[in-house]
């Protein structure tokens, strides 16, 4: 028997390899295999097994299975199918970017963790203990059943490595080494919260919730303005699907969202969120990657990377800010994005997949007003929030023209300074000044290519246009 196997290579065809006996009731169409590649080894992906080889040449044996993640999540190989003819990419290139953790090739750290023997209880109970840095660390482990590692142990007592090699000496704790693998949001704590929706809220919540189980796609555009309470409406739906032991995906588009989003999910659904971007460490990401394989969490907060992770019993995708760039993969291939793989995915899981957004893209909002997506909107804002005043201040009516700060703008910086407040002021503007214009007939130098205003730099004592550059 002989495996076709793509490689993670920009070549776009299989290598052959053989199927040694031992593994031939192993290794299936979609698995993730370990062979020799050159002068060393890699992983691949079989795509097909056939009888005969197609390679005249000698043919080099599979070394061992290394997973059968496309197989367990069968709509990941779909993907990947579809991926690799969408984006004109060799399927590959698109296993290795899709799952560059498994990638990596990195021995796992450990780190020593202790636990009490029964000699060390019958002498902490019999007081036979001296010194108090021991009896500290004997009462504290006497507590737990499992081992704890020295790293947390220190982080509660103040002791010596001395201190522990004594105990270690008498026979009063056992030593053992454990993987380096920790959940990254676990010193994020948050009280658990009940939620109540408006009417409005609790209207779109219904329509959408009752899309999930009904083994039908869908896809779902949120309209709201921000403070409207889209989170609150995620949280709800994925608070029934929890209940039924089910998993949901949210995607968010900055690394730096995710412990806040985090946050607000661990508050409702404590130790069940998990969460993926690619600012994690190799621990963090195992964690994360290990109790996922495992089911132990139902919630994923992520960035684009996450929608290719191996998900069981996913039930719902949601793309928050989904009109933003950041969802947009664009250096090496595939170049993708996320927000339209996430509807892919949904539609294979045959699942619901919903977008949120203040300002949906165009092709978004293009989609809900031609009836190929459901269109929902909210208004108001969630609870007491209250919109913020903003007020524009034309500066041509201003008495005097050479200040860049309106009297309205003054008057209210010396008001919060009085009241000891804090005042951001942006500016996203290049240049010394974002127009040039007459003081006396106000007419405004502009491009003769954009009619856009042209911009004054003072360094260089020009009127430059940011468009043309010119």
């Amino acid at each position: 028997m002989y495996a076709d196997v793509y490689l993670p290579i920009a070549v776009n065809h299989t290598f052959s390899y053989l199927i040694p006996k031992k593994l031939e009731n192993t290794i299936k169409k979609g698995a993730l295999v370990h062979v020799p590649f050159i002068n060393g080894y890699t992983i691949g992906y079989v795509n097909n097994i056939v009888c005969n080889k197609k390679y005249p040449g000698k043919i080099k044996s599979i070394d061992s299975l290394f997973s059968n993640i496309l197989i367990n999540h069968k709509d990941l190989s779909i993907l990947i199918d579809w991926m690799s003819k969408y984006y004109l990419t060799p399927k590959g290139i698109i296993l290795k970017r899709i799952f560059s953790f498994l990638f990596q090739k990195k021995k796992n750290k450990k780190e020593k963790a202790i636990l009490i023997t029964e000699s060390g209880k019958n002498a902490l109970n019999q007081n036979k203990i001296n010194g108090n840095s021991r009896i500290k660390i004997l009462q504290f482990i006497s507590k737990k059943k499992n081992f704890i590692r020295i790293s947390t142990l220190k982080n509660k007592i103040n002791f010596s490595t001395q201190t522990l090699n004594s105990l270690l000496r008498d026979k009063y704790i056992k030593v053992k080494e454990l993987s380096i693998d920790f959940n990254p949001i676990d010193n994020i704590s948050s009280e658990k919260k009940q939620l109540e929706l408006s009417l409005k809220q609790n209207k779109i919540f219904s329509v959408i919730n009752d899309k999930i189980g009904s083994n039908q796609f869908s896809t779902n555009l949120i309209h709201g303005i921000t403070g409207s309470g889209k989170t609150e409406v995620y949280i709800k739906l994925i608070e029934k699907i929890v209940q039924q032991n089910k998993s949901a995906l949210v995607l968010v588009p900055e690394i730096i969202l995710t412990p806040e989003i985090a946050k607000r999910f661990k508050s409702y659904f404590q130790n069940q969120v998990g969460i993926w971007n690619s600012d994690m460490t190799y621990s963090e990401k195992k964690w994360t990657w290990n109790n996922l394989i495992k089911d132990k969490i139902k919630i994923i907060i992520g960035t684009r990377s996450a929608i290719f992770l191996p998900i069981k019993n996913l039930q719902i995708i949601i793309v928050d800010e989904e009109h933003d760039s950041s969802y947009k993969q664009s250096d090496g291939m595939p170049s993708y994005n996320a927000r339209d793989i996430a509807i892919i995915r949904a539609k294979n899981l045959k699942i619901p997949v919903v977008l949120g957004s203040a300002t949906p893209s165009i092709e978004s909002y293009y989609n809900s007003i031609s009836k190929k997506y459901n269109y929902f909107e909210l208004k108001e804002r969630y609870g007491n929030a209250a919109y913020p005043n903003v007020e524009l201040i034309d500066m041509f009516r201003e008495k005097n023209k050479d200040q860049i700060f309106s009297k309205k703008l003054l008057s209210s910086i010396k008001i919060c300074l009085e009241k000891k407040e804090q005042i951001i002021l942006l500016h996203n503007r290049r240049g010394f000044a974002s127009m040039l214009y007459c003081t006396n007939c106000g007419h405004v130098f502009t491009s003769s290519k954009t009619s856009v205003p042209l911009t004054y730099h003072k360094m260089y004592n020009q009127l430059l246009c940011h468009h043309t550059e010119e």
